[in-house]
């Protein structure tokens, strides 16, 4: 998938959808997304993962994703396969890099 040719609202998209949110609908902006999680306890919430960092860092934290800086643009790094293989990507928002290598970690589980 040539995740450069995305929007940040499809991105986020997928994210929730890999994160397991089962109500998605569009957010108070235009790359935001409404997320809900059916269960005992339902909560639903704004969230931009390509551009909010207390979206993103979780995420990032738990997939232990490293984001480096590169002259006016962030590389960021994943580690797959037991850690023998990595994804790197490079962008000038290090979240959406940080994002696009979550999925890439995520499409290779399967």
């Amino acid at each position: 998938m040539n995740y450069s040719e995305l929007t940040d609202f499809e991105i986020n998209k997928r994210v929730a959808e890999a994160l397991g949110y089962t109500e998605i609908t569009m957010g108070y902006t235009t790359s935001s997304l409404m997320v809900e999680m059916k269960g005992l306890e339902s909560t639903r919430r704004d969230v931009d993962y390509c551009n909010n960092p207390s979206d993103a860092w979780p995420i990032i934290l738990e997939n232990r994703i490293d984001i480096q800086w590169s002259g006016h643009s962030a590389l960021c790094l994943g580690f797959i396969n037991n850690n023998e293989d990595s994804i790197m990507i490079r962008h000038d928002n290090p979240l959406r890099a940080a994002m696009i290598v979550f999925l890439m970690m995520k499409e290779s589980e399967q």
